[in-house]
């Protein structure tokens, strides 16, 4: 991906027609099903789902997200994304892909996964951080 979202944002105002913005900006689009990003980034980080499974502390759900047996809500992505230890920008696709809202630092419980991902806490002790605060865990 090269061009900003507000890039593309600007060229989709400006398109004569859809058909015409989708092919000129093919190598832009996003390609990506949650499973098989899921399983893109577990490949990558050399995990099986069963080390997911732990490190998210999230039991057997994890395995249903992972063959598309069940809808992840967007704190199990943000624990699955904990516990495989991603990145910001690794974190902020998945929950993309998922159609769901990425972290926002203006909310202060997004702000407590921010720090998480960005510190590589693991879940249990994010869970003690939104406990004190007195925030629903994940």
């Amino acid at each position: 991906m090269k061009k900003s979202t507000q890039e593309l944002l600007s060229l989709i105002q400006n398109a004569e027609n859809i058909e015409f913005y989708l092919r000129e900006n093919k190598e832009e689009l996003q390609h990506w099903t949650l499973d098989s990003y899921l399983h893109h980034l577990m490949e990558e980080k050399q995990m099986k789902v069963a080390d997911v499974m732990n490190k998210s502390q999230q039991s057997d759900y994890v395995y249903k997200v992972f063959k598309n047996q069940r809808k992840a809500s967007r704190d199990i992505l943000i624990a699955i994304a904990l516990g495989m230890e991603c990145s910001l920008d690794e974190t902020q696709a998945l929950l993309r892909i998922a159609s769901q809202a990425r972290l926002d630092p203006r909310n202060s419980r997004d702000a407590v996964f921010l720090y998480a991902v960005l510190h590589h806490l693991p879940v249990v002790e994010v869970n003690d951080i939104l406990y004190d605060l007195e925030t629903p865990g994940i």
